[in-house]
C-alpha cells in the first residue's frame, strides 16, 4: 500500500476509535438525568461511526501490505467493542425511559394528587428546570463535537507536518546520495581513463619490443658476416704471405 493510502488508513481508524470512545463514555450516562441528551449523543455517534467504518473498508479494499496488518486489527479490536457497547446500549435505551419523562410524570401526578393546585404549578417548574436542563445538555454536546472536530483536525494538520517532515529527509537522504554516487563516478572516469592510457602505453611497448628485437637480428646477421669476411681476409693474407715465402 502506498504511504499516503496507509497514512488514510491511520487517520481513518483514529477517528473510528476516537467516535468508539465517545459512544461508550455516552452509554454510560444512559439511565441517568443525561439520558436525553446520551440518547442523542449516541445516535449521532452511530451515524459518525457507520460512516468512518465505511471510509476504512474503502481504503483497506484490495491491499494486502503487511504494513497495514496492524491498523487492521486495531480497527477489527475496536469494532468488536463498539458492538458490544452497543447491544448494552440497546439494552439500556429499551429499559429505561427517554429522558425520566415517566418518573417525572409519577412524581407529577403524586405531587398533584397530594398538593392540588399548588402541585401543579411545582411540576410545570420542575419541567422547565429539565428543558434548561437539556438545553445546557445540548450545548455541552456541540462543543463537544466541536473539540471532536478540532482535535481531528489537528491529527490531520499534525500528520501532514510529518509527511512534509518526511519528504524533506528523504529529499535531504537522496541528495546525499546522489552526491556520493557523483563523485564516486568521477573517481570510476579517472581510473577508467589511466587503464586507457596504460593501455596504449603498453600497446607502445610491444610495437618498441618487437622494433628492438628486428634491430637485434639485424645485429647479429651483420656481426656474422662481418666474421665471416674477416676470416676470409685473414686466411687470403696467410695464404700470400705463404706463398711469398716459397
Amino acid at each position: 500500500m502506498p504511504l499516503d493510502e496507509a497514512e488514510t488508513l491511520s487517520r481513518h481508524i483514529q477517528q473510528y476509535k476516537k467516535a468508539v470512545g465517545d459512544f461508550q463514555a455516552a452509554v454510560q450516562q444512559l439511565g441517568t438525568d443525561k439520558d436525553a441528551a446520551a440518547r442523542e449523543r449516541l445516535r449521532k455517534l452511530r451515524t459518525a461511526i457507520q460512516t468512518c467504518s465505511s471510509k476504512i473498508e474503502e481504503t483497506r479494499s484490495g491491499s494486502s501490505d503487511e504494513t497495514v496488518e496492524s491498523l487492521l486489527q486495531t480497527y477489527q479490536q475496536l469494532k468488536r467493542d463498539y458492538d458490544t457497547a452497543n447491544m448494552n446500549a440497546k439494552k439500556k435505551e429499551r429499559a429505561v425511559a427517554p429522558g425520566g419523562d415517566a418518573n417525572d410524570a409519577g412524581g407529577n401526578s403524586n405531587r398533584q394528587f397530594n398538593s392540588g393546585g399548588g402541585g401543579n404549578a411545582g411540576g410545570n417548574g420542575s419541567r422547565g428546570d429539565q428543558q434548561q436542563v437539556r438545553v445546557q445538555e445540548i450545548k455541552q454536546i456541540d462543543t463537544s463535537e466541536l473539540a471532536t472536530k478540532e482535535a481531528l483536525e489537528n491529527d490531520k494538520l499534525r500528520g501532514a507536518i510529518e509527511i512534509e517532515n518526511e519528504m524533506r529527509d528523504l529529499k535531504s537522504t537522496y541528495q546525499e546520495f546522489h552526491d556520493l554516487v557523483d563523485h564516486q563516478q568521477q573517481g570510476i572516469d579517472r581510473a577508467s581513463n589511466n587503464i586507457s592510457e596504460a593501455r596504449v602505453h603498453v600497446e607502445k611497448g610491444v610495437v618498441e619490443l618487437q622494433e628492438a628485437n628486428r634491430h637485434q637480428k639485424a645485429s647479429r646477421k651483420k656481426m656474422c658476416i662481418i666474421i665471416v669476411v674477416l676470416v676470409a681476409i685473414a686466411v687470403v693474407v696467410g695464404i700470400g704471405a705463404y706463398l711469398g715465402t716459397q
